[in-house]
């Protein structure tokens, strides 16, 4: 539950003379910085493998996020 504003951005970039795709998902927070990059000859699956990637990224770091505040010692 982030409270601040998350940027996202989708890049799809299609090679000039051979069929050939580069996907690219960026993800700011203020608690990270994600990149997560695909390339291939099939769009579709290059976007699908970019976008899991990501998933996987936000997810570890959401964990260290949450073991971070786990075990911050407690003020008294």
């Amino acid at each position: 539950h982030e409270q601040e504003p998350i940027t996202m951005e989708v890049v799809v970039e299609a090679h000039r003379t051979k069929h050939y795709f580069i996907v690219e998902f960026k993800i700011q927070s203020k608690h990270y910085n994600l990149i997560a990059r695909s390339e291939g000859a099939d769009m579709y699956a290059m976007i699908d493998e970019a976008g899991h990637k990501i998933e996987k990224e936000i997810a570890r770091e959401k964990e260290k996020l949450v073991d971070k505040k786990h075990h911050q010692p407690k003020m008294q």
